[in-house]
């Protein structure tokens, strides 16, 4: 990982809104957000939803509870003479009436008012439209017009009128000077009505006096609307004393609106939201994500206070690459004053987040250090040391011939020349067929008929049940069941050229291979291509071919399919090998390399076999040549791509050092960059076989040390995708130690939200495989519940 450079700009204090939040923030005058533009088609729109939903509309408005003077708006604007209320009341009512099969409010209106009676109008009619009140429209209630007590406004009723409001709002924010001033004077008619006041300070959410008004004095179920017009501390502090930060901040895009308006002043409010029991896992994270970009000293303490929470690690380690200097001038303040120590209490200290700063910035640190107070220049220069300590112990390297030889010169640094690269060979691609084992076929077929496949009874006339089958009008879903069902005879020929419609079910799919042998060879490869799992697997173990064994050969670099092909490989052994050699000896590419991996496999054991079958199928040079392909070492295996030993989200300098087994001298960087690059290679079920090599030379204690600080790197850098190689890593060089470190962290991802790494837990110590780690898998696997993902999660 490249150390962390000041960003472009000098000035820390300005914040800076990531381009991918654009779309989400409420366009506000003057404020960051999408480019907007009227849509003058709207107007198409809007009659469409008017004439779909006419029928239900009017019999609203000629319900005899709905308000005379607002039907008799409603029923002018429809005649051609419209008002700001009558257009707002037919918008409220549509909002009621599914179209397509979904009720709700229309954004296109705010378009079509704008674009056929200007700005001022649409403005005054989004406003009256929270003043409309529409009772039922749900199932087959008509809905009608009625009355709302003064200030009475659920929170769901604003978010129904939210779409229209905010859309009218985004094309505020982009009228001229003239327009937005006519605007508000029109609004500020319409704030003595209780129900228009919030919806005209949302509208306009830069006159922060209505605003501040209806924080402290409007009835909390409005805070839907306010908490996107907020733009002060005050005013979100009031709302959050009303509502609750949590609920405040829930929604990612009210966050994103409130950042952007409030800035850096949010942070006591986002930080309060982190402490709030309501708060959500997938809130949490785009909330501690959001701190990450205050660019203040109290947003950089409450978060770097958080240090001891794991979830808040990423934000954290974003925030002081954002800030360097910020994060210099903070830690090493509050490692020198009590009543700051509370900034990452536990084992993520300030000192311990100083120490981590002064190798990831050191520039910054170099830089900087000079022109700070006395007392932090101290605590600065003391982490330093501490640092230069840690070095020191590195320089103690042992020699190259101490190393074993995979650390010095590893097989990737070698010139890669496959044994098969120059041998001119053509061997005929083998055709699909079924070998069965023995009783195999008889077990299938004995199978029962899954439930929820249709039969057919004894007395069905097969002969036109076929002729429908062939006139294709049979329901697609059973198709698959006739075919199991019917006398052979009469659907053989037909089977060997159908083509399936849906996915057939594997206990159905498994009776028509029993039946039919090869003739469904074509269907049973293909579903397994498009969807590999664990039943496609099985039901591939009898088929032979050179396309099985290709998909086998993909199948054994990937995690979930790896024993599949191991087992398909063994099993057909000789045969395996017959039916790989065209991809062995074809172009190269990720599909030869695959095949090669693959022979090597197939070959285990009956290496003479094959170099013989070799030599009858395709002559003496590709024997020799798959010969030595086979006298390949399992270190020499490599993947057609060798991982970057320094992926961006790892910094070496963070890392214990590693020891020889028996000596005190540690491995050199250049061998650490090996160890790292050996350590990427590895995927659950299947260890790069150099790692055995590396726990054979260094010291067990150190290694484990090594892999769990890989571990917690890669969670502080929110666990990025290139680094999905750590937890399988770490089963593979993890000790007791690691057990006792990794089953708190097992048994807390799941509440966390990640139940998948959970499992993967799990798995490392499976792989681990030490009595302990063997215990707590017993004891995790039994008593573990792993609680259903929580929505967005």
């Amino acid at each position: 990982m490249a150390e962390t450079r000041p960003a472009e700009r000098s000035d820390e204090d300005e914040l800076v809104i990531p381009t991918s939040w654009h779309a989400g923030i409420m366009p506000r005058r003057g404020g960051v957000h999408a480019a907007v533009a009227l849509d003058v088609e709207a107007s198409d729109q809007v009659r469409w939803i008017l004439s779909t939903t006419a029928p239900r509309v009017q019999a609203a408005l000629d319900d005899p509870r709905s308000p005379a003077p607002l039907a008799a708006a409603a029923r002018a604007a429809l005649a051609g003479s419209p008002t700001p209320a009558g257009v707002a009341i037919l918008a409220a009512l549509t909002s009621r009436v599914p179209v397509q099969g979904t009720a709700c409010a229309h954004a296109e209106f705010a378009d079509a008012w704008t674009h056929e009676h200007g700005i001022v109008f649409a403005a005054e009619a989004a406003c009256l439209l929270a003043c409309v009140t529409v009772v039922g429209g749900s199932g087959d209630r008509p809905p009608h017009l009625g009355s709302r007590p003064d200030g009475d406004f659920p929170a769901d009723g604003a978010l129904e009128v939210l779409p229209i409001l905010a859309r009218m709002r985004a094309l505020m924010a982009v009228a001229t000077r003239e327009d937005h001033e006519r605007v508000v004077a029109t609004l500020a008619a319409h704030r003595i009505d209780e129900a228009a006041r919030v919806p005209a300070s949302f509208l306009v959410p830069s006159r922060t006096d209505w605003v501040d008004a209806d924080c402290a004095a409007s009835a909390p179920s409005w805070w839907p609307l306010l908490i996107r017009s907020v733009s002060t501390l005050d005013q979100l502090t009031t709302l959050a004393d009303h509502v609750g930060p949590a609920t405040l901040l829930r929604d990612e895009r009210a966050l994103r609106t409130v950042v952007s308006a409030v800035g850096a002043a949010s942070a006591p409010v986002l930080a309060a939201a982190l402490d709030d029991t309501a708060t959500d896992v997938e809130s949490h994270r785009r909330i501690v994500e959001a701190m990450a970009l205050l660019p203040s000293d109290t947003a950089f303490d409450l978060l770097a206070a958080r240090a001891g929470d794991r979830r808040a690690w990423p934000a954290l380690s974003e925030m002081m690459r954002r800030f360097p200097v910020r994060a210099l001038r903070r830690l090493a303040a509050a490692a020198t004053d009590d009543e700051a120590g509370s900034i990452g209490a536990g084992s993520d200290g300030a000192d311990e987040l100083l120490r981590r700063h002064v190798v990831t910035a050191a520039s910054v640190v170099e830089r900087v250090s000079a022109e700070l107070p006395a007392a932090s220049r101290a605590r600065v220069t003391a982490a330093r040391a501490a640092v230069a300590e840690a070095n020191e112990a590195r320089r103690t390297v042992a020699p190259a011939s101490a190393l074993p030889a995979l650390l010095v010169e590893p097989p990737w640094r070698r010139p890669r020349d496959p044994a098969t690269t120059d041998v001119s060979a053509d061997p005929t691609p083998m055709a699909l067929d079924v070998h069965w084992a023995d009783g195999e076929r008889q077990e299938w077929a004995a199978a029962p008929l899954p439930v929820g496949e249709r039969r057919w009874g004894q007395a069905t006339d097969w002969a036109r049940e076929v002729h429908a089958l062939r006139s294709r009008r049979f329901d697609p879903a059973q198709e698959a069941a006739f075919f199991a069902q019917a006398p052979r005879e009469l659907v053989a020929s037909t089977l060997a050229r159908w083509r399936f419609r849906r996915r057939i079910s594997a206990g159905t799919l498994r009776l028509l291979v029993a039946r039919f042998g090869r003739a469904v060879s074509g269907q049973v490869l293909g579903q397994a291509r498009r969807q590999p799992d664990f039943e496609s697997g099985l039901l591939l173990q009898p088929f032979v071919g050179t396309p099985v064994a290709e998909l086998m050969a993909d199948w054994l670099s990937r995690t979930a399919m790896r024993p599949h092909a191991v087992t398909w490989l063994d099993r057909h052994g000789i045969t395996a090998v017959r039916a790989l050699l065209p991809a062995v000896f074809g172009q190269a590419g990720a599909r030869r390399s695959q095949a090669e991996r693959a022979l090597r496999v197939a070959a285990a054991g009956r290496v003479e076999e094959v170099v013989a079958m070799t030599e009858d199928e395709c002559g003496g040079q590709a024997a020799v040549a798959v010969r030595a392909l086979l006298e390949i070492g399992p270190a020499d295996e490599l993947p057609d791509r060798v991982p970057d030993p320094s992926p961006g989200w790892l910094h070496r300098g963070l890392l214990p050092p590693i020891r020889l087994r028996g000596r005190t001298d540690v491995l050199p960087a250049s061998a650490v960059e090996h160890v790292l690059t050996m350590l990427a290679m590895c995927r659950f079920g299947q260890t790069y076989a150099g790692v055995e090599a590396i726990r054979d030379a260094c010291d067990p204690r150190s290694l484990a040390d090594f892999g769990w600080a890989l571990l917690l790197e890669w969670q502080r850098c929110a666990r990025p995708p290139v680094g999905d190689w750590v937890l399988p890593a770490l089963a593979a060089i993890g000790d007791d130690e690691t057990v006792r470190r990794l089953v708190p962290l097992i048994r807390a991802w799941p509440d966390e939200g990640h139940r998948r790494r959970a499992v993967h837990g799990l798995t490392v110590l499976a792989g681990i495989g030490t009595d302990l780690a063997l215990m707590y898998l017993h004891v995790l696997a039994e008593r573990l519940r792993f609680p259903e993902p929580r929505p967005g999660v």
